[in-house]
């Protein structure tokens, strides 16, 4: 006969019947433990008194729905302002967000300031057709008298140029 096949001694035997007199004890005080517990569960769950519980009658009425978001808004439309006139401001006649149209005065500026520009305005035209018509009255004068042609003098090659163009 082999080696291989030979039957195992009586040691061998020992150990195995050793072994498997451990695990069955292992296995049966696990399923006493188990047991154990399930059955003191209840027992411990009785004993807790039950939780006391409010009743309300049941009413009809409305709910307010509201909603909060988190976000950033960006506007659709966007419009530069640019004063026509150079100044301070000195009142702002609109809240932010509010609705503007098409000629609504949004800004008022100083008028110290501004009147002051239109008077230097008003005093400049005034000095300008003083001088135009000073000049408008000698230059055909000058050129009556041939003391100056009309094609030197500013006033009257601008007639001439106006003339040709025509």
């Amino acid at each position: 006969m082999p080696e291989d096949a030979r039957v195992p001694g009586p040691k061998k035997r020992w150990l195995t019947a050793v072994g498997a007199a451990v695990l069955a004890v292992v296995v049966l005080g696990g399923g006493w433990f188990l047991l154990k517990e399930t059955r003191t569960t209840p027992a411990a769950a009785a004993s807790v008194p039950a939780a006391a519980v409010g009743v309300r009658l049941v009413v009809q009425k409305g709910v307010s729905q509201s909603f909060e978001f988190v976000g950033h808004i960006k506007a659709i439309d966007k419009v530069e302002l640019r004063a026509r006139v150079e100044g301070f401001l000195e009142k702002r006649l609109f809240h932010e967000g509010q609705f503007v149209k098409a000629g609504d005065l949004l800004y008022q500026i100083e008028k110290v300031q501004y009147e002051a520009l239109v008077e230097q305005a008003k005093a400049n035209l005034a000095a300008t057709e003083r001088h135009r018509e000073a000049v408008s009255g000698r230059v055909p004068k000058a050129v009556a008298a041939h003391a100056v042609s009309r094609s030197e003098h500013p006033v009257e090659a601008n007639r001439s140029t106006r003339r040709i163009a025509r």
